[in-house]
């Protein structure tokens, strides 16, 4: 392990050891990530989110010969908030991504606790739930969605796709480090809350259109929107508890909406009765 000055500051040249290089790789998996409670993070825009959002990686490893200048400048930016950089050769790099076409960095994050009981304090005005949806790519779309539309929350149910894995950490374009999230069935979720003063609406083909029902929400103190799998559609213990159902019309030239499309538009109509946009 020797030091040099790359963009500036002094930076660690390493070759990562069989051990290192297992543990980190064991991290592409969500029974890795669980026992490390740790996530990979990379690509230049993604690591760009996480330092705007106060996000500190854990470690950074980069590949000199594969980052490109706004690279550089990122890895200034961690050295600058003392987050520990390490050269690495580019084969190893590559072996710690999960893309094909690297960008020549990787960082480790630890996972944030993801227990209901620690997110509800203040009680969220509203709140994104995510039922039982497995595809990644959805999930960190409606993820990037809820930041974007003033979402307080981000609930999935235990049956949902890993919130950190690699797919839906990149799908939501950094969106993961501004959304608070956590992982409850919805009766755990509603058991924490006022009942009177909550209301759960849910994207469904059979509700009625989004500014009819979100009439009937001003004077709610929570609002609950689910979002179900494409596959299965919502849960019979969320259609069991839903106040109110939405759906978004359209041709008949397809038969449904992606979760994540459907999803969004609710969440910026949403979006637009709240601030008037």
């Amino acid at each position: 392990m020797v030091k040099f000055v790359y963009a500036g500051m002094q930076v660690l040249m390493s070759s990562l050891s069989q051990s290192t290089m297992k543990r980190l790789r064991q991290l592409h998996m969500a029974k890795g990530r669980a026992n490390q409670k740790q996530f990979l993070g990379e690509g230049v825009r993604l690591l760009e989110e996480s330092l705007r959002h106060l996000w500190l990686p854990r470690q950074v490893y980069f590949s000199d010969a594969l980052i490109n200048e706004r690279g550089g400048a990122l890895l200034k930016r961690f050295g600058e908030k003392q987050v520990p950089t390490s050269a690495v050769g580019t084969r190893d790099l590559r072996k710690l991504a999960e893309t094909d076409q690297s960008q020549g960095v990787v960082a480790v994050f630890d996972i944030p606790p993801l227990e209901i009981e620690r997110r509800l304090s203040p009680i969220p005005k509203s709140i994104l739930y995510l039922d039982a949806i497995a595809d990644p790519g959805n999930v960190g779309t409606l993820f990037r969605s809820a930041l974007a539309f003033g979402v307080d929350l981000t609930v999935l149910s235990p049956g949902a796709v890993d919130p950190f894995s690699g797919k839906v950490v990149r799908s939501s374009a950094g969106a993961i480090f501004g959304m608070p999230v956590a992982i409850a069935s919805i009766e755990t979720l509603l058991g924490h809350l006022e009942h009177d003063a909550c209301r759960v609406l849910a994207a469904d083909l059979d509700g009625a259109e989004p500014g009819d029902a979100l009439d009937r929400l001003e004077a709610v103190r929570t609002v609950i929107l689910v979002v179900g799998s494409e596959a299965t559609g919502l849960s019979q213990s969320v259609r069991s508890i839903v106040d109110l159902r939405v759906r978004i019309g359209h041709t008949d030239q397809v038969e449904s909406l992606n979760a994540a499309v459907a999803g969004s538009i609710i969440l910026r109509e949403w979006y637009r009765r709240k601030v008037g946009k």
